[in-house]
């Protein structure tokens, strides 16, 4: 990892906790797409998107991607 992408690499710094963390922001980022016709049969077939929409669902993705960052056995290189 730091070969190609350490402090002063041309390619930038950029460690595997940093693709986790992107990988979550692009599951929510896709997630009325994906979930639109997902629904939940105890929310009288709300789709699941329009169930966590909202804070519900910035909550979520904050705990998800902050999560990628501070486990406690983050992905690390090496």
């Amino acid at each position: 990892c730091k070969t190609c992408h350490g402090v002063d690499s041309e390619a930038g710094e950029y460690a595997p906790l940093d693709l986790i963390m992107d990988q979550w922001d692009e599951f929510f980022d896709a997630i009325e797409e994906t979930h639109a016709e997902a629904t939940l049969e105890s929310t009288d077939n709300k789709s699941v998107a329009e169930f966590l929409g909202g804070k519900l669902l910035d909550k979520l993705r904050k705990f998800c991607v902050d999560h990628a960052a501070d486990s406690e056995e983050p992905m690390t290189c090496g």
